[in-house]
């Protein structure tokens, strides 16, 4: 809440320029409050020093809102991965947290941080494809690829893993569909679905195509 935030500048001819942004009606923590505390990290610890002990506004009435009280326990810190993994929706994962904790004043930007945060570990700085290759390989998922002279993924075809027993008992009808910028690559997301004896739908296979073309599809 300390401080107050920095003006855009832009350089014109060697001098810099404030330029007034877009107002947004959005919400700000920082009030321009004097009250200042430093950290010195030694050897034996750190040490922490008031440099202004004054507030220019009340305390705060509640605790929503703030990042200390919202901040997740190592313990919910892994039931959110969990969840996410298991592809359970942040809005779902929030109210669980919530009913095991009813004290729990935590919020969603707080839940998509820890899903942000865990990608980015779990991504090790690998592309988006080379995740997905590792995943498909991970969960034994049955997969083919074609790239291009540059080495770059420009086919991958993959089945769900239920798909081979659902085709042998229902291999009658099938039906293919693409889907169109869906995905960060641009590429057309090709769907194969059947059709059981009671009209359901099931996922047949999945495909991503650099663009419809026969050899593509064959």
């Amino acid at each position: 809440m300390s401080g107050k935030y920095r003006p855009f500048v832009k350089k014109v001819d060697g001098n810099e320029v404030a330029v007034k942004k877009r107002v947004r009606s959005t919400g700000t923590k920082k009030c321009e409050c004097p009250f200042e505390l430093k950290a010195i990290k030694g050897n034996d610890g750190s040490t922490v020093s008031v440099h202004n002990g004054t507030h220019n506004h009340p305390p705060a009435l509640y605790l929503e809102g703030h990042s200390y009280a919202e901040r997740l326990s190592t313990e919910q810190i892994s039931t959110v991965v969990d969840l996410s993994v298991a592809l359970v929706k942040p809005r779902e994962i929030l109210t669980h947290l919530k009913v095991q904790d009813p004290e729990n004043v935590t919020s969603m930007k707080t839940v998509y941080n820890v899903r942000q945060k865990y990608r980015v570990i779990e991504k090790a700085g690998k592309s988006q494809m080379q995740h997905l290759l590792d995943w498909l390989e991970k969960y034994h998922y049955v997969h083919w690829t074609r790239g291009n002279e540059t080495e770059n993924v420009t086919k991958l075809f993959w089945p769900p893993s239920s798909a081979g027993e659902m085709l042998r008992a229902f291999p009658h009808v099938l039906m293919m569909d693409c889907t169109y910028k869906t995905n960060k690559y641009k590429f057309p997301l090709l769907q194969i679905v059947g059709v059981t004896l009671t009209k359901m739908i099931f996922c047949a296979a999945f495909a991503f195509m650099k663009c419809e073309k026969m050899e593509n599809y064959t």
